[in-house]
């Protein structure tokens, strides 16, 4: 199986947790990840992608009601970052920018990341209010 390196131009540059992307060199993130040719990822609907995300975030959130969770793994992550690059998602960076989070082991901003999911599934019961200790 043919092996590539995505280069990454895009690193998340958070003030607080408000998700803010800017542009940088992609030497630092050229060897980050590694994934089978691109024309080999299957680019799902957005919403499963959401609903993916969502159940990952709640292993880090506290909130009254939680509704599934799914293991936050090296691999999950690398592949959900090829699938959002190849697609077209209308919010492609934001979603970037919360899996660049947790692809660097990052979870201070896990609150709002699920909350955004939350909200984008019309969410109205399982709001997160705090980190997991």
């Amino acid at each position: 199986m043919k092996r590539m390196f995505i280069l990454i131009l895009i690193i998340v540059s958070i003030t607080g947790c408000s998700n803010k992307i800017k542009q940088i060199d992609d030497t630092k993130y050229q060897e980050l990840i590694q994934t089978t040719e691109l024309t080999k990822v299957y680019v799902r609907d957005e919403k499963e992608v959401w609903e993916e995300m969502h159940m990952m975030a709640n292993t880090k959130i506290v909130a009254d009601e939680i509704w599934g969770e799914i293991e936050i793994t090296e691999e999950r992550v690398d592949y959900l970052i090829t699938e959002v690059l190849v697609s077209e998602y209308p919010d492609k960076k934001r979603l970037l920018t919360i899996l660049y989070n947790w692809k660097n082991e990052d979870f201070s901003c896990a609150v709002d990341e699920h909350n955004y999911l939350w909200d984008m599934l019309g969410g109205s019961v399982g709001k997160a209010y705090k980190l997991k200790e």
